[in-house]
């Protein structure tokens, strides 16, 4: 795996965790969670919601110019 994927898998990782902690991706299942079958069925929502939102994200390398040493 080249260092510029790691990095991508990584970006992704992160950016798609920060997104989904936030609420976005909770806040558009509205099941109910009295039995383990419903529980389970909102985790694989949310691991789809998850999966989506880490296909759209890119990591961009900046700039030699826009980079502060």
């Amino acid at each position: 795996m080249k260092v510029l994927d790691m990095i991508q898998e990584a970006y992704m990782d992160y950016k798609s965790g920060e997104i989904i902690s936030s609420g976005l991706a909770g806040s558009a299942y509205t099941g109910s969670y009295d039995t383990k079958e419903s529980v389970a069925h909102g985790i694989a929502v949310l691991k789809g919601y998850g999966n989506e939102i880490r296909k759209s994200i890119l990591f961009q390398m900046p700039d030699d110019s826009e980079v502060v040493v």
